[in-house]
């Protein structure tokens, strides 16, 4: 017999799972294996990372007297040791087992066991809390780091956390754009005055008026009122130093943001998504934002952007290579011109096309050649045409396994009823089929699930909303 092993591959807080046929077995020594598997997942995740986990600063290694250990796909090191390395002070309460952090005008407080952390007196929730390992506290390291203005990347491959300071004029840059924002919080809540303004933007800016043709938008006072609406989901994305001619421009930095106003009546209006790019200069010996570009602009039904490290990118690139014999590039290709026309045009004909004329008939026996009669007889073929979609679908491959002869993908599926985007996902299977006129035939469709939104995705299937997020931005800088 052979054997066949199921696995399911991490990275980037993402899972993937297939399965492979490895080699021949004699009965008895499967059940030594299967112990074995058994064995291996009663162990907690730490135990089982073998390789040690190692921790950069600057590219210089940091020493800990406790490893770094992996809990649920976080990195938990000491805790003195990481903050003295990143210039912070330390307050430790030995009665409530609480920590505080203090750089520059940062604060940050953890406690033992509990998910729950502070920022700035701001609630931050954690994936994994602080714990006591060998007489040692230690912290998840993104969370500190990144509460302490650092960047942090995973490098998977060599179980190494890299972090890198950012310089004291990236800091303040990144300060006075989050004071701007926390300020057009305020501003297109309730309203604020000119004054408001002076210190956070160049008078140039203030100057330029409101609203969207000013050099930095600001609404206007007296014309918002207590409607509800605000700021949130603020992200910095990066800061860089200016060079060469840019209007005296000395830093930029990209931040994006989310606009909430509950009183759009269209609901795809009430929440946009918003990436701008802040351009800093010098005034009177003070940063201040004087310009802005806005670069993407994404509605209520549009897939959220995610930045995407450099690293991230090279391990969906890596895992992407071990997976599959078919490039990126190819499947995209087998995707856009077989998966998402046949399934759209499928489900449009025999939802509401003519299928009385013979062009009709001719056109949708066309089609369901591209189906297998296993499929057609199955409940997945039955719950993709009961999909509700009032126009043209489309299907896109989030992730796939395959051979020269066969592709096995999760699918994500746009329907457009109205101008609203209904999220649906899918199994399926296409197989090579080179002795009929059609070069793919589809072999499996199944667990087929739609949703009213992508806020019931994200509740409903986690780990699918965040392959979501993680791919459509890992496309859009493929193919950029």
């Amino acid at each position: 017999m052979r054997l066949t092993v199921y696995y399911s591959k991490i990275y980037s807080g993402l899972v993937f799972v297939g399965m492979k046929e490895v080699f021949p077995v004699k009965k008895k020594w499967l059940l030594f294996f299967l112990l074995g598997v058994l064995l291996m997942a009663s162990l907690p995740s730490s135990v089982m990372a073998a390789q040690p986990i190692t921790v950069t600063l600057n590219g210089e290694q940091l020493q800990f007297d406790v490893p770094p250990v992996l809990e649920n796909g976080r990195v938990l090191v000491p805790l003195r040791a990481i903050f003295e390395a990143l210039g912070a002070t330390i307050d430790w309460d030995g009665t409530t087992s609480t920590v505080t952090a203090t750089k520059g005008s940062d604060t940050v407080k953890l406690t033992v066991g509990n998910k729950t952390a502070y920022k700035n007196g701001s609630k931050v929730e954690l994936d994994v809390p602080a714990k006591v390992v060998k007489g040692r506290t230690l912290v998840p390291v993104r969370f500190v780091s990144d509460a302490l203005g650092a960047l942090v990347e995973w490098d998977a491959q060599n179980q190494t956390v890299n972090i890198t300071q950012r310089s004291e004029l990236e800091l303040q840059a990144i300060a006075q754009v989050e004071k701007y924002l926390s300020l057009l919080n305020r501003a297109v809540s309730e309203g604020v005055s000119d004054e408001e303004w002076k210190g956070i933007l160049s008078p140039d800016a203030i100057d330029s008026g409101y609203g969207i043709d000013a050099r930095v938008f600001r609404p206007m006072p007296g014309l918002v009122g207590s409607s509800g609406r605000s700021i949130s989901n603020v992200e910095i994305v990066e800061a860089d130093d200016m060079t060469g001619p840019n209007d005296g421009a000395l830093i930029s930095v990209v931040a994006r943001y989310v606009y909430n106003d509950p009183t759009e009546p269209d609901v795809s209006q009430r929440k946009i998504q918003y990436e701008k790019k802040y351009y800093l200069i010098l005034e009177n010996e003070q940063l201040v934002i004087d310009r802005e570009q806005t670069q993407a602009v994404r509605h209520a039904d549009d897939i959220p952007l995610v930045t995407i490290s450099k690293n991230e990118l090279e391990q969906i690139t890596q895992q992407w290579q071990q997976d599959n014999y078919y490039n990126y590039n190819e499947v995209l290709a087998i995707n856009n011109s077989f998966v998402s026309p046949i399934l759209s045009q499928t489900l449009g004909i025999i939802k509401w096309g003519n299928t009385s004329t013979a062009s009709g008939e001719e056109k949708l026996k066309q089609l369901l050649s591209c189906f297998s009669p296993a499929v057609q007889e199955s409940k997945g073929w039955q719950d993709f045409l009961n999909l509700e979609a009032k126009r043209d679908p489309t299907f896109t491959i989030l992730w796939a396994t395959s051979t020269q002869d066969k592709i096995s993908a999760t699918l994500y599926g746009e329907l457009f009823p109205g101008f609203n985007v209904i999220p649906a996902v899918m199994e399926i299977d296409i197989q090579k089929q080179t002795d009929q006129s059609t070069k793919w035939i589809f072999t499996r469709i199944e667990k087929v699930r739609s949703y009213d939104n992508l806020a019931e995705l994200e509740r409903e299937e986690p780990q699918i909303y965040e392959m979501l997020l993680r791919m459509n931005s890992y496309r859009q800088t493929f193919i950029r």
